[in-house]
């Protein structure tokens, strides 16, 4: 029980700093996730500092230029992890501060994986939160200072 209690403070220290940099999640979906059905007792999200698994509420997490800095164009990162999980740092973190570095603004979308346990449709499942994500990002461009190019 010890370690298991140890390590779910771990995950949670972990999350926290990765997470609170400076960058507060968005929900995709404040009124409920479409296409989705209630997760089973045994598919819990799991954050950490590399890695998300078994997103069942996905979120943008914005790493905004400065006004000052800024190009005026906005990019949406995809981490890749081949279905499995989520490489938030890899393809993430590091490729949204590259681009900040030249002036763009960029989010990150943890995005939920295709799994029969979570969702009605799983085949769509990825897709509804791009497309949600892009209708997002434009939506609130101008709050932001950043457009996407067309």
């Amino acid at each position: 029980m010890r370690k298991f209690i140890s390590t779910a403070f771990a995950i949670a220290i972990t999350t926290a700093v990765t997470f609170a940099q400076d960058v507060a999640p968005i929900k995709l979906y404040p009124g409920g996730v479409p296409n989705s059905k209630p997760a089973p007792a045994d598919y819990k999200e799991s954050i950490t500092k590399d890695w998300a698994l078994k997103v069942t509420d996905p979120v943008l997490l914005p790493y905004l230029v400065d006004k000052a800095k800024a190009t005026g164009t906005a990019v949406i990162i995809y981490p890749g992890g081949g279905y499995g999980g989520l490489s938030m740092q890899n393809e993430g973190v590091n490729i949204a501060k590259a681009f900040n570095e030249i002036g763009i603004s960029a989010f990150i979308l943890k995005y939920r994986l295709p799994s029969d346990a979570i969702m009605i449709d799983k085949t769509i499942g990825p897709l509804q939160d791009a497309q949600a994500a892009t209708q997002l990002v434009r939506k609130r461009a101008g709050e932001w200072g950043s457009i996407l190019q067309r």
